[in-house]
């Protein structure tokens, strides 16, 4: 048979595990002191991890769409707030007579706004600047012209806060789903790779009939990358 590592991919350590509990029904029952390494005694023990297996997935899964609906937020706000930069851009660039070198414009822009130029940068620093735009209209008369955006810059302000604190939420409870779906990850591999050792204890001589029961995991395919970042692909797996 040929194991499966660490760096085996959920969908081929599913594969292995459901494989494996298709076949082991069609092997003899046994009776008698090897009864606890037969078909019979997996078939329960890989019901049980592929049941374990199966929630952690989904519970991961679910955290992962999560906090990629939250970041589609994050960048409609991103989107909203440059739109608003550029507004105001405009109004003060007016305000300068269209002078981009007067001290009170780059007081505001050390770099003149343009649709989708502060779309680079993150979203901590998105809001670092709206919150400098915010203070300079606040306190500095020079700015005064341009209070009628304060409103739509706090709701700005607000949904950035807001939107940001629920992605690190979700960005800490997607990292606690990963750690339980690898921990089931490694139990299922743990036992996959332990089930043709113990097989044999059940069924000695008949390795040709046990060999059936496992899956033609492939071999390694570098470069392709797992459903996790912190994964590889399946694949580097080992004889046994």
């Amino acid at each position: 048979m040929r194991k499966l590592l660490s760096s085996s991919s959920v969908q081929v350590t599913m594969m292995a595990l459901r494989y494996l509990r298709v076949q082991l029904p069609r092997l003899p029952k046994v009776e008698g002191p090897n009864a606890e390494h037969s078909a019979e005694a997996l078939i329960a023990e890989a019901n049980a991890q592929l049941s374990k297996l199966k929630q952690a997935v989904g519970q991961h899964e679910e955290a992962e769409i999560e906090r990629m609906a939250v970041n589609a937020e994050l960048k409609r706000i991103g989107k909203e707030n440059n739109k608003l930069d550029v507004q105001i851009g405009r109004e003060l660039r007016a305000i300068v007579r269209g002078d981009t070198q007067d001290p009170r414009f780059l007081r505001m822009f050390p770099e003149a706004p343009s649709v989708g130029a502060g779309l680079s940068k993150s979203y901590l620093e998105q809001k670092r600047f709206t919150a400098n735009i915010k203070h300079l209209i606040e306190t500095d008369e020079a700015f005064s012209a341009l209070r009628s955006y304060l409103p739509e810059i706090d709701d700005l302000m607000h949904a950035f806060r807001k939107t940001l604190h629920q992605r690190d939420l979700l960005l800490n409870a997607e990292k606690q789903a990963l750690v339980a779906r690898n921990v089931a990850m490694d139990e299922v591999k743990a036992f996959y790779n332990q089930a043709y050792a113990r097989l044999t204890i059940a069924y000695p001589g008949q390795e040709a009939l046990i060999e059936t029961c496992f899956y033609a995991i492939p071999k390694s395919r570098k470069g392709n990358a797992d459903d996790s970042a912190s994964e590889e692909d399946a694949g580097e797996e080992e004889e046994g």
